[in-house]
């Protein structure tokens, strides 16, 4: 049975999938929301991309992936009852406390990607860290998240995928409040909330 709450886990969800994956958005599909530990996950059905990147071109997000982050961040976000989580304001030395052998010079970005990073970061233990893994930097460019990172080893797949997916769920999560948002052009391009963007 739909809920309010649910109702608005899988607008959120449609969105963040819209603004990541674009034009590849229809790979990916709602079936509901279920409750789990972690907090309401997003059930999702999801093909794969219908062709593998041309020669000379980053491979985009995984849909499944992309699908699996913004199922992750939703269930952080609203995992403490009928109304979004908050982000923290001091969200790099947060990030840093619980999760020093992913973020060990904290980050630089907005705060309000903290639990899009903390999830990220959660799944990244969760599948196993690669060998001398660390974060070189994760910032803003160009109004998307950018997480750089290195290990010890011949670059990691699984880790490469994860933080790819991340990165491309980032384009619909607002800088501010964590809130749905969208690219905002004029002047300095960020991903804001409507309410966000009208204080700019």
């Amino acid at each position: 049975m739909e809920t309010p709450v649910s109702r608005a886990i899988l607008s959120e969800f449609g969105h963040l999938i819209r603004q990541a994956l674009e034009e590849d958005h229809a790979l990916v599909r709602a079936t509901g929301v279920q409750a789990a530990a972690a907090g309401p996950r997003v059930v999702f059905e999801a093909r794969e991309l219908p062709a593998p990147p041309r020669p000379g071109f980053a491979p985009k997000a995984r849909p499944d992936l992309v699908a699996e982050a913004a199922s992750r961040y939703l269930a952080t976000r609203w995992a403490e009852g009928p109304a979004p989580r908050p982000v923290p304001l001091d969200s790099y030395i947060a990030l840093g406390n619980a999760f020093p052998h992913v973020f060990q010079g904290g980050t630089e970005t907005p705060c309000g990607w903290h639990w899009l990073l903390w999830v990220g970061a959660e799944w990244l233990v969760e599948t196993g860290l690669p060998p001398g893994f660390h974060t070189a930097q994760a910032k803003e460019k160009f109004a998307q998240l950018r997480w750089y990172w290195h290990c010890d080893a011949v670059r990691d797949g699984r880790a490469v995928d994860i933080i790819r997916a991340v990165e491309a769920v980032s384009n619909g999560v607002c800088e501010v409040c964590g809130g749905p948002g969208t690219l905002r052009r004029g002047g300095w391009a960020r991903t804001l909330c409507d309410e966000h963007a009208a204080r700019r």
